[in-house]
Formats: structure tokens, C-alpha cells, sequence
């Protein structure tokens, strides 16, 4: 009986969940089956029996094994072989050493002068590329960061890339970014170091320059009061960094009141450019020669930074000089007139 007449010939066993497609092989002699296990295996259709199966993962790695002969060829990074320890933890298995050590060059393709530019925040592309000295293929190429403790660049690795035969290379591209003080950020010059591991071993890390800029920002001209109806103070500052500030606002305090001033919002203020506020008095507010401005400065765009700038001396208005010369003009003319009056006798 045939599978023409609609009747179960074989029941095939080996996936673990439910298959989504099968194809034969031209001649019959080869029936392939797709499963949401992620694997395709190959049946023997007349026997029953599974001949290879082929098991995909992330990034295009696979392996491929023959159960009769017990012989696996694998294009994996690592992810898709492991074995269970004593204590439980997952460890890949490594695929077979060669007959002698990997010999592998790192080489950073970017140039010390001038070093790679990162901004506070943002990523910038870092490449390598790894060549095979060797005799032998080189497998689960891992590039990361040899970082160390306070180190403010971030590296963001490549995938894995699981093989590199002799004579040939490869080029890996990540990316680095520069992550700043929260308070007070500053520019930064330094090296990032990466580090290339494979399967059985270790290579010496190389270093690339990196220079890094963040926002920075002063006071350019001091508090100042401005007298009027509506009286102010008024205060510039400036963002010294080498990259702009973003969604900015600035909080006051004047001393003497128990809140603080109407705050100020910026959603740019370029590098290298002036930041005028005027921060409006409430009515009654006294302001005089030991009073003290504190401003603080926030970064609402991520990453969030401050900047504090306490106890900002005031520069408060010089009386007009025509109105001294007009006080002191009366201040004689009152005086010589009771003079008058004092040496005039009485009749």
C-alpha cells in the first residue's frame, strides 16, 4: 500500500514540536522535515530512520550531525553546544583544538592621530580586524573590552564571529561610547583597550586613542539686579564644552525666600555659546550687598547631568552720579543758609 491511498505508512519520530513544512527529495529516496525546534532533519522515507539532523541558532550559526556515524560539522558561535556541569551552570562545548596554537593578529583600524571622537552619550564605530597566522582554523572570535574599574568608555562588542580559517581575515566592527560624570562632566582624552578571545586562548589587547567631549558650562557674567517696576536678576552663562546642551533647565535661589525663582528651559544651547536668563522678582523680594544667588543647571536629555553654582555674589545698580551731585548740592545749600540764620541778629 502506497501513500496514494491515503493511508498512514510510517509515523516519522524526532521533532519536538510540530513541523511546518517537509519536501522530498526529487527521487523519493530523501524526505526533509522543518520543525519550530529550529531544527530540519533528513529521513530515510522506506526505513523510518532520521539520517542528519541540522540545528540553527542566532546570528546564521548551525550544526549539523549524522546520529549513525556520531559525527557533527558546526558553524556555531558557542551557543548552540553546551553541557551541564556539577553545579549546573551551562558551558558551551569548544570545538576540537588544532594541532598547534592559533596564531592571530588584532589590528586597530583606526588611526592614533587623529584618536576617534565620542561624545558624551552617543556611539562611535570602533574596527578591528583579526588575521589567521596560523595553520589551523580559529574559532568563537570574541572581541570585548578590557576595561578597568572607573574606566569611563563603554565598549558595545560585534557578534561572535565563530570561525576564521588559516591565511584569511576578518574585520569586526563595534562601538564605544563615553559615559561622564553625572555632576559636572568633563572632556576626556584616553585609550579604549580590546581584547580578542577565541576558543582556546587569549590575544594581547590592542589600544585605541580615544577623545570624548561633553557639555560644559560657567558663568560668564555674574548676577546682576535690575531695578525697575518689575524688578529681575539677570545672569549669563555659558556652555565652555566641546558638544551641545540639551533640554536645559535652570533653578534659582535667592537667599532670604523660602522658594525658589521662576525656572528657566532651554532646549539648546550650542557649544561654545551664551545662555542670558532673568529671573523675575517676587513683590517684597529684598535684594542687597549680603545677598546670594545659587543656580543649578540640569540636563534633562539623557544622559542627565548638573552643574551647581552656589552663593553667586550680586552686583547690585550704583546710584546715578547726577543724583549725588544733586544731594550734596542741597546738603550745602541747606548748610549756608542756616548759617544765615544763625549770625543774623534778632530786631
Amino acid at each position: 500500500m502506497g501513500p496514494g491511498h491515503g493511508a498512514t505508512v510510517r509515523t516519522l519520530e524526532g521533532h519536538r514540536y510540530g513541523v511546518s513544512a517537509i519536501a522530498f527529495r526529487p527521487d523519493g529516496r530523501l524526505l526533509a522535515s522543518a520543525s519550530a525546534d529550529h531544527t530540519v532533519r533528513l529521513w530515510d522515507p522506506e526505513s523510518g530512520v532520521c539520517k542528519l539532523v541540522l540545528a540553527s541558532g542566532r546570528d546564521g550559526a548551525w550544526v549539523a550531525c549524522r546520529l549513525a556515524e556520531r559525527r557533527c560539522w558546526r558553524h556555531d558561535d558557542g551557543s548552540l553546544l553546551v553541557r551541564r556541569g556539577p553545579n549546573s551552570l551551562l558551558t558551551p562545548v569548544p570545538p576540537l583544538a588544532g594541532p598547534e596554537p592559533a596564531r592571530l593578529d588584532l589590528i586597530a583600524l583606526a588611526t592614533a592621530d587623529p584618536p576617534l571622537a565620542a561624545g558624551d552619550g552617543r556611539s562611535t564605530k570602533v574596527s578591528v580586524r583579526i588575521v589567521n597566522q596560523g595553520s589551523a582554523p580559529a574559532y568563537w572570535l570574541r572581541i570585548r573590552q578590557a576595561r578597568d574599574l572607573g574606566d569611563p568608555l563603554l565598549y558595545t562588542p560585534p557578534p561572535v564571529h565563530p570561525r576564521l580559517d588559516p591565511g584569511q581575515s576578518v574585520d569586526l566592527r563595534g562601538q564605544v561610547s563615553y559615559l561622564a560624570a553625572w555632576t559636572d562632566p568633563q572632556a576626556y582624552a584616553g585609550t579604549l583597550r580590546l581584547q580578542l578571545d577565541h576558543a582556546h586562548g587569549t590575544v594581547e589587547p590592542v589600544e585605541v586613542p580615544i577623545r570624548a567631549t561633553a557639555p560644559g558650562i560657567a558663568v560668564a557674567a555674574e548676577p546682576e539686579l535690575v531695578p525697575g517696576d518689575a524688578p529681575a536678576l539677570s545672569v549669563t552663562l555659558q556652555n565652555k564644552g566641546g558638544q551641545d546642551l540639551e533640554q536645559a533647565e535652570v533653578r534659582a535661589h535667592l537667599t532670604g525666600l523660602d522658594t525658589d525663582l521662576p525656572r528657566q528651559s532651554q532646549p539648546l544651547v550650542k557649544a561654545g555659546a551664551d545662555l542670558p536668563l532673568s529671573f523675575a522678582l517676587p513683590k517684597g523680594a529684598k535684594v542687597g550687598k549680603d545677598s546670594r544667588l545659587t543656580l543649578v543647571v540640569d540636563k534633562r536629555a539623557i544622559p542627565p547631568h548638573d552643574w551647581t553654582f552656589a552663593d553667586q555674589p550680586i552686583r547690585l545698580p550704583a546710584p546715578p552720579w547726577q543724583l549725588y551731585a544733586g544731594l550734596a548740592a542741597l546738603v550745602l545749600t541747606l548748610s549756608a543758609r542756616s548759617g544765615r540764620c544763625v549770625n543774623t541778629p534778632i530786631r
